[in-house]
């Protein structure tokens, strides 16, 4: 069976389906959610309680979960508190502590991508209290202008990022992140591959 994606926005896609491929798995064409943690929270139990129950991968950003319900105080209360009956081919994984920090968990690969040295990457990016905006102001100090101007607002506006934000991250999943390196500095993204090598065992 073909894993199946449940998951927060286009670039929480373009992790999950990188990672299924890394772990030995096929992925469904079709990515469900895509509209924000509330619909994947939403969403869960129905695919869990599914008969019969086909592989899935659902993910969900702490940082989201913890600023609307500070009741959830680790990712370890997201996972029981939604899904207390959970099947064993349902993988609900939570981000530490958001997508952003498994991006920049590949030190030598973002710092490639964006044209800074290494040393500017955090060594430890789930500990960021904002990953994405370290991100961004990383992509500011870029020495590649089309990155600069790509993931960065102008100077000036509301924007969190630039309006290429996510078509040249969604680049860098595909083609230059190694999930394998990611691993090594974001323990969130090291379980959550090492559940789904566990799942690609069962199922695969």
């Amino acid at each position: 069976m073909k894993l199946r994606l449940l998951v927060e926005g286009a670039l929480d896609e373009a992790v999950a389906r990188r990672l299924g491929i890394e772990c030995g798995l096929e992925v469904e064409e079709q990515a469900y959610g895509k509209n924000g943690w509330t619909v994947v929270r939403s969403n869960v139990i129905r695919f869990n309680d599914a008969s019969p129950p086909a592989p899935f991968l659902a993910m969900v950003d702490f940082m989201d979960v913890v600023r609307e319900d500070k009741s959830l105080e680790c990712p370890v209360a997201v996972v029981q508190t939604w899904t207390p009956e959970r099947h064993p081919n349902m993988l609900l994984r939570v981000v530490v502590r958001e997508i952003e920090s498994w991006l920049l968990a590949d030190r030598q690969g973002i710092a490639e991508f964006l044209f800074i040295p290494i040393r500017e990457i955090p060594l430890a990016p789930e500990d960021e209290e904002d990953p994405k905006r370290a991100l961004v102001n990383l992509a500011r100090r870029s020495r590649n202008r089309e990155i600069r101007e790509g993931l960065a607002p102008p100077l000036g506006s509301t924007a969190k990022e630039g309006r290429w934000y996510n078509k040249e991250l969604e680049r860098f999943i595909r083609s230059e992140w190694s999930p394998a390196a990611a691993r090594t500095a974001a323990p969130s993204l090291d379980k959550c591959m090492t559940r789904l090598a566990e799942l690609a065992g069962r199922v695969g």
